[in-house]
């Protein structure tokens, strides 16, 4: 695994994660992601708790914010979009959740 997941994935436990890259090594960030529930479920309580798990801050709290707010708003979908987030600030609490293949998905809640 590529030292910037190793640094993402590590802390969490998360050993079996496969992210298809190109020939260069980039990652496709657009999605392609393939982890066990379990451990999607951890991804989503990182983002949760502002990037941080247990003692350590994985995430930066800035780029947590940054990522969950608003940057675009495609001509698809019912919400905007943040940094691979779709975002949805007018409901109250606002939401963001990330959306995969074949249903996959995970929402949070701020507040």
């Amino acid at each position: 695994m590529r030292s910037n997941l190793r640094e993402l994935f590590q802390p969490l436990g998360i050993q079996d994660a496969i992210w298809p890259s190109d020939p260069q090594g980039v990652s496709h960030a657009w999605g392609d992601l393939h982890m066990k529930p379990r451990d999607l479920a951890k991804i989503g309580y990182l983002w949760l708790n502002q990037g941080r798990w247990e003692t350590r801050q994985i995430v930066p709290v800035e780029w947590m914010r940054a990522a969950t707010q608003k940057h675009s708003h495609p001509n698809f979908g019912s919400g905007e979009y943040g940094y691979g987030f779709w975002v949805y600030p007018e409901r109250n609490p606002p939401q963001y959740e990330a959306l995969g293949s074949r249903g996959t998905a995970y929402q949070c809640q701020s507040g």
